[in-house]
């Protein structure tokens, strides 16, 4: 478990957009840093997006 701290650094970053990241420390993670990014939405298959 990664500890109430890392939570806590999570609510202060607020939110990421897309192509954004943020950092914050590994806190009880084996990790010294962990990097917060949003990932790509799958629409569904209707754009011609395939699942791998």
């Amino acid at each position: 478990m990664a500890g109430l701290e890392l939570r806590e650094a999570c609510l202060r970053l607020h939110a990421c957009q897309h192509g954004e990241a943020k950092i914050t420390n590994g806190y009880n993670l084996f990790a010294k840093w962990v990097i917060h990014t949003v990932a790509a939405r799958w629409q569904g298959g209707s754009l011609g997006d395939r699942i791998h």
